[in-house]
C-alpha cells in the first residue's frame, strides 16, 4: 500500500476551531491536533473540485462520498493523518474588532478574542495520505497524481482563510513531475 508524505509551510498563523468555549475566548483552537486530518482532507477535496475540476467519480473514489437519499456513505481509497508534530505549533490569543457583516464596519466596543497557531519555523510539519484500498497500477497512478495536484492547489487552511489568515504551501515529498512524466490524465 502506498503512502504519500507532504510538507506544510506556513506563511502566517492559522486556526482550526475546536467548537468549544473556554475562559473568555470566542474562538478556541483545537488542542489535541492543531491541524487535523479532516481539515487537510477537506481542503484538498475542495481544491480538487473547485480549482482543478477533477471529475466527481474520481473525487469520490479518492475521498469518499456522503450517503444521499438513504444510501450508505462510502469511504474513499485513501486516509489522511493529522499534521505534525504537534509541538511544532505555538498557540496564542489574538484580539480583533468584531465587524458588522452587512456594512463591513468595526462595531463599537465589540472585541473578540480568538486563539491561533503559529508554526515554529525550525520544525518541519508533515502529514501523510495513506492508501487503504487495493487499486490496479493505472488507477493508483491516477489517484496519486490527483492527490498531489490537489496539494499544490491548497493555499489556505482553517478559519478566516478568506480573510488573509492560514496561508500555506503544501508540497509532496515525492515531486508531482515524476508521475506527470508517465502521461497519466485525470479526465
Amino acid at each position: 500500500m502506498k503512502t504519500i508524505t507532504f510538507s506544510v509551510r506556513f506563511h502566517q498563523p492559522f486556526l482550526v476551531r475546536s467548537g468549544l468555549a473556554r475562559g473568555g475566548v470566542d474562538s478556541v483552537a483545537r488542542i489535541d491536533a492543531p491541524l487535523p486530518a479532516s481539515s487537510l482532507k477537506g481542503a484538498m477535496r475542495a481544491a480538487s473540485v473547485q480549482v482543478l475540476e477533477i471529475p466527481d467519480a474520481l473525487v469520490n473514489a479518492i475521498y469518499g462520498r456522503s450517503g444521499e437519499d438513504g444510501e450508505a456513505s462510502k469511504q474513499g481509497a485513501w486516509a489522511w493523518t493529522d499534521a505534525g508534530p504537534s509541538d511544532a505549533f505555538v498557540r496564542q490569543v489574538r484580539v480583533r474588532n468584531r465587524v458588522d457583516p452587512t456594512s463591513g464596519v468595526a462595531l463599537a466596543e465589540a472585541l473578540t478574542f480568538s486563539e491561533e497557531y503559529w508554526h515554529r519555523t525550525e520544525q518541519t510539519v508533515t502529514f501523510c495520505v495513506e492508501q487503504i484500498r487495493v487499486l490496479d497500477a493505472s488507477t493508483l497512478d491516477q489517484h496519486v497524481l490527483a492527490i498531489q495536484a490537489a496539494s499544490y492547489a491548497v493555499t489556505a487552511l482553517g478559519s478566516w482563510r478568506n480573510r488573509g489568515m492560514g496561508a500555506v504551501t503544501i508540497r509532496p515529498i515525492e515531486p508531482l513531475d515524476r508521475l506527470a512524466e508517465r502521461g497519466e490524465e485525470l479526465r
